[in-house]
């Protein structure tokens, strides 16, 4: 039995299985950050260090998003995105492949719906309420948010709503707990408004983790 020629069947055969899905969807854009730099400090307890280090200026990340029309105005996306360190190529995110996010979702431009690893309200609040000095920065000081940066939640589902100057979200994670709808679960809504010069947000998180 020829075991080299079955395997180059086998794989002959998974090929087009493989790719003939991906080809289906309209729009797959695949991106990603590079940052490393050489960093030398010259006392280290004492002694002089020389280091590759990754992550300076932006996380590193490997992504994959996509968009199918659908018909009718419906369509349906998916993010699917990496964090990792260029320096010794493990996985961010504690290990998780797709650490950063990953979902898929169903939408019509209005309203959209979104299943999977997500960031919260806070995180698109944020991107709403960027100053020169970044996400955290001096302008954020006087609003008492302590979370800026958001949060990814596991197991969530999003609802969000876009119309004109008003746009706002509901999301809730399942805690996933055997007979407990409860324990490790979390809630987080958002609702912003922007005309002109004017622009208003608020948001709202609650989590359960016992």
């Amino acid at each position: 039995m020829d075991l080299k020629k079955n395997a180059q069947a086998a794989v002959a055969a998974l090929v087009p299985t493989l790719v003939a899905p991906a080809a289906a969807w309209g729009q797959v854009e695949m991106y990603g950050v590079v940052d490393a730099s050489v960093r030398y400090i010259d006392d280290v307890g004492g002694k002089s260090q020389l280091a590759l280090t990754a992550g300076d200026q932006m996380p590193n990340r490997l992504g994959f998003r996509g968009v199918e029309d659908l018909g009718n105005g419906l369509k349906a996306n998916f993010v699917l995105e990496a964090g990792f360190g260029i320096d010794t190529g493990m996985s961010g995110q504690g290990g998780i492949l797709f650490g950063r996010q990953s979902y898929v979702g169903l939408g019509n431009g209005t309203h959209t719906l979104s299943l999977g690893r997500q960031y919260d309200a806070m995180f698109s609040l944020s991107e709403f309420y960027a100053t020169p000095y970044g996400v955290g920065g001096l302008g954020w000081a006087t609003g008492g948010l302590d979370r800026v940066a958001g949060e990814r939640l596991d197991n969530s589902v999003k609802y969000s709503f876009k119309r004109g100057p008003l746009s706002a979200a509901l999301m809730t994670a399942f805690g996933e707990a055997a007979g407990d709808v409860t324990t490790r679960r979390a809630f987080s809504g958002e609702a912003k408004y922007k005309e002109g010069a004017l622009s208003l947000g608020r948001r709202l998180r609650e989590s359960i983790t016992a």
